[in-house]
């Protein structure tokens, strides 16, 4: 297995290698990233070659990326996984791994898109950082050195368009929008938890979706299957459920 590190502006511990490769021979059986926003816990993507599977090869991968995570505190890993495919489910079966939680991706679809009004959605400037950390904070209950590095990192990330919202000139939501891939991804999207209530999120959403639709690529969002009031502001907003990915917590010994 082959470890290197990569995306250092995602992952809170940029130190921490975070891709790996397992080959046999010049062929490239299998691999694994891990995604590490926060230093709670570790989140694990990997796909084994079919000619390859059923011999050990994802558990060897598991057991390098775990052993990466757990030189850097992390005791936890979170096997994501696409609900619609049998092979994860069946291995996650296998093992006897629980759903710690699933996430909905969700793609615009058309229509419910309103001109937001009372709110002004603007590109983020370098002097609206302290803000930004500050709505980190308090609506993702972030630590400052954590809401710190994502503010700082998507700022710097010249794939990712960062917006604020101001109301009556004060910084009261933040969001952005990711364009590496194919579709525009959504992220991040939060109103500090004393103007909740007012809208803003959803203007926040109407702005922004206006905003990309002449790019004529797809939008795309993530939404937690917790944050029920999130996912019916996005699926009244014009978005529909194109996917499901569960995450399985699993503590492998190392």
């Amino acid at each position: 297995v082959v470890a290197y590190a990569a995306a250092r502006h995602i992952n809170v511990v940029p130190e921490m290698d975070c891709f790996f490769l397992l080959s046999e021979g010049d062929t490239l059986v299998g691999v694994i990233s891990v995604f590490a926003p926060t230093k709670a816990v570790a989140e694990v993507s990997g796909c084994v070659h079919p000619d390859y599977r059923c011999q050990g090869n994802f558990k060897r991968l598991l057991t390098s990326a775990g052993a990466e995570a757990a030189k850097h505190g992390y005791e936890n890993l979170l096997l994501v996984h696409e609900a619609s495919m049998p092979d994860g489910t069946a291995i996650a079966q296998k093992w006897g791994l629980n759903i710690e939680h699933s996430e909905y991706r969700l793609r615009y679809a058309g229509g419910a898109v309103v001109k937001p009004g009372g709110l002004t959605v603007r590109h983020t400037r370098k002097e609206d950082i302290p803000a930004v950390i500050m709505i980190g904070i308090e609506a993702f209950e972030e630590t400052p050195e954590v809401a710190r590095h994502h503010a700082e990192s998507a700022f710097a990330d010249p794939q990712r368009r960062n917006y604020v919202a101001v109301a009556d000139g004060e910084i009261v939501g933040v969001c952005g929008v990711s364009t590496g891939d194919e579709a525009l991804y959504i992220f991040g999207l939060g109103v500090s938890p004393q103007h909740q209530g007012k809208g803003y999120g959803r203007a926040m959403v109407a702005h922004i979706v206006a905003g990309l639709q002449s790019e004529n690529r797809d939008i795309e969002i993530e939404v937690d299957s917790e944050n029920m009031r999130a996912f019916h502001l996005y699926k009244t907003s014009g978005f529909e459920v194109i996917s499901q990915y569960d995450y399985y917590e699993t503590h492998p010994k190392y």
